[in-house]
């Protein structure tokens, strides 16, 4: 266990820990989240060849971090999980009520990109609902930059945040979003620029 900020602590867990948890505070964390349950919406034919696609994807990467308090009370999680090409997807975190607005989500923030930078990922991705401030707002100012805006049936409109840790890959996309113009560093990389 390590300290995270005051009184609170986190470390990694094993799946099989971690899922009895989750299952048992997620209800409670999101209970005012509107979500559309997809899987319910399935027919069994749709259900059984997604749970057939999903299998190829059983033995990715994850990371499983539980947050707890004067470490014995466990008040929250972070998990994610490895995409292609290089990607961490930072899938979930979710904090109790009660210990929420205490800078425990911007403290676990640079934890969990170094746990991500030293597994060798290029970048890590996330979605977020567009009025999710709470999370919006550390992630922007810990690096992440939005990288697009989806619509999703399950949780309606998302951004797409993402940290480049290769800070040419960070300037190419201050370049392509128009913030700047490419210097003397990314040229080389830009094909059809002499």
């Amino acid at each position: 266990m390590q300290q995270l900020i005051g009184e609170y602590y986190f470390r990694e867990m094993k799946p099989t820990e971690f899922e009895p948890l989750f299952m048992r505070y997620r209800p409670i964390v999101f209970q005012d989240t509107l979500d559309f349950r997809v899987r319910d919406a399935l027919s069994v034919e749709e259900l059984t060849l997604m749970q057939q696609q999903d299998a190829v994807f059983r033995d990715r990467e994850r990371i499983h971090i539980g947050l707890y308090h004067r470490q014995r009370e466990f008040i929250g999680w972070h998990v994610g999980e490895q995409y292609p090409f290089g990607r961490f997807y930072m899938t979930n975190t979710g904090i109790l009520p009660e210990h929420q607005n205490k800078g425990i989500y911007t403290a676990l923030l640079p934890i969990v990109i170094e746990m991500v930078r030293e597994r060798g990922y290029q970048r890590i991705f996330s979605r977020h609902v567009a009025s999710n401030n709470a999370v919006l707002v550390p992630k922007l100012k810990a690096g992440f930059q939005i990288t697009s805006i989806e619509i999703d049936d399950q949780w309606g409109v998302l951004l797409h945040l993402t940290y480049f840790f290769n800070p040419l890959r960070r300037k190419a996309l201050a370049f392509r979003t128009g913030e700047t113009i490419p210097d003397a560093e990314l040229r080389p990389y830009l094909s059809g620029i002499e």
